[in-house]
């Protein structure tokens, strides 16, 4: 703020060390007396703690105005919705998270292999997918359970878009409330965009059919 207007210039150097001591700068940047601004920095690593450094000008010298260790720690892949993890295998696919945001890079034929839902109603899937245009199939599921289809339960804040699932079989013997879906079982909310499905479901109970 420099209350005593000591400084020469209201230009500032701002630096960013990681805890490998690799340093990050941007020069010359204008912050005016009294006002925030935000500053865009590329190139850090993923989930690493970063040192902010602030330097600036009085009596013609350069003097630093403020060190503050572990002022931030950048995110994971896969945090954030415009920074996805990759899916290009069927073992990827199977050991998705149920709070990351995920992109297929290419088609998925799981060939007949029967697996389980992916997510529980005590760990529903609240990430992203993005299928990326491409398909899944080959899937077969025999469950005994509530909540079956490739995403087993899914929670208020998913989305899942541009996939399509077909040439797979869907099996439930619950006898009461199947929740039986080709792609989701039963979902909280969230959002389903731009799906495609050929899938045979087959159940006696009620809630069943559908994406």
């Amino acid at each position: 703020k420099d209350p005593d207007s000591e400084l020469d210039l209201r230009t500032f150097e701002i630096k960013v060390i990681d805890t490998n001591g690799k340093e990050t700068s941007l020069k010359d940047k204008e912050i005016p007396k009294n006002q925030v601004k935000t500053f865009t920095i590329d190139g850090l690593e993923r989930t690493m703690d970063y040192t902010v450094v602030v330097n600036g000008t009085k009596n013609s010298e350069n003097i630093e105005l403020a060190n503050i260790k572990n002022a931030f720690k950048t995110l994971a892949q896969g945090d954030v919705e415009t920074d996805p993890l990759m899916i290009s295998t069927t073992e990827e696919f199977l050991a998705m998270n149920a709070k990351k945001h995920y992109r297929l890079s290419n088609d998925l034929d799981f060939k007949g292999e029967s697996v389980t839902p992916l997510f529980t109603s005590g760990t529903p899937f609240n990430g992203t997918f993005d299928g990326n245009g491409n398909n899944i199939s080959g899937l077969y599921m025999n469950a005994t359970k509530t909540g079956t289809g490739l995403f087993g339960y899914t929670g208020p804040t998913v989305a899942i878009k541009n996939v399509a699932l077909t040439n797979s079989y869907f099996y439930s013997s619950a006898s009461a409330y199947a929740d039986l879906g080709s792609v989701v079982g039963r979902t909280e909310g969230g959002s389903f965009d731009s799906i495609y499905s050929d899938a045979i479901l087959v159940n006696g109970a009620e809630y069943t059919g559908g994406l």
